[in-house]
């Protein structure tokens, strides 16, 4: 896996210029911790303001799961930033699983059952889902090509981001059906 992990930092620190980089650090700066507050926050407002305090409850429960359990994985698992390559901008805490590859995967999960929960629109929640991925994604690489994370730090935080979200939703909708009864 070591082998994996450095061949693709490697690679990927042959395709930065400044340009890239300024791109890499806006995408990570978008989906980091400070933005990801705001970004829940100003949706949480929104949701129980329209009436959706369950969707709220969801949203907020979700994301602040991911970050407990990130820290506490994280501190718990203890790996070294990648020294395969020179970092592009200071990260401190330990590497694995990669927090924003897991705080994003989980949010856009989230805001995509949302997104069909409240509407129940087949392509209004396609594009919310691909908008998300896509975001995802490139949030995710810009941590690899900032030369921070180890490409297995993002594959954990993608599942374990997705086997949060589900949780929390799996969760939600049994409480959900226990009010129904």
């Amino acid at each position: 896996m070591q082998f994996f992990d450095r061949q693709i930092l490697l690679l990927i620190a042959h395709w930065r210029n400044p340009g890239l980089t300024w791109l890499m650090k806006l995408l990570t700066d978008f989906g980091g911790t400070k933005s990801l507050i705001l970004i829940t926050v100003l949706l949480t407002v929104i949701l129980v303001w329209r009436h959706y305090r369950q969707e709220a409850v969801i949203l907020v429960t979700a994301m602040l799961s991911s970050v407990v359990i990130n820290q506490t994985l994280k501190h718990l698992i203890n790996r070294v930033r990648p020294d395969v390559v020179t970092h592009l901008i200071v990260a401190t805490s330990p590497s694995f699983p990669s927090g924003h590859a897991m705080n994003n995967t989980i949010f856009y999960f989230i805001i995509t059952y949302l997104s069909w929960w409240i509407w129940r629109k087949k392509p209004l929640t396609l594009f919310v889902a691909l908008v998300g991925l896509v975001l995802v994604m490139l949030i995710s690489f810009s941590r690899l090509y900032l030369g921070v994370h180890y490409p297995t730090d993002i594959i954990a935080g993608w599942i374990l981001g997705l086997a949060v979200g589900e949780s929390v939703i799996f969760f939600a909708r049994k409480f959900d059906r226990k009010d129904q009864d």
